[in-house]
């Protein structure tokens, strides 16, 4: 699948509020994506099969 990779030295600082924009019905989720430089590592929001299940990714 094609994806958009976004990158910012800043976006640590964010994930809070990402986060609850996405809001409980998604959960970040570690990935890692190939690129014409290699693999990266990256986030993706997923759809919660539980919305019960609010735990939130912190680190990468």
């Amino acid at each position: 699948m094609a994806v958009h990779v976004f990158v910012s030295p800043d976006l640590p600082a964010h994930w809070r509020r990402l986060d609850e924009f996405e809001g409980p019905g998604y959960r970040r989720v570690p990935v890692s994506v190939s690129s014409e430089a290699g693999e990266v590592s990256a986030y993706v929001y997923a759809l919660v099969d539980d919305p019960g299940q609010t735990s939130r990714q912190s680190s990468l």
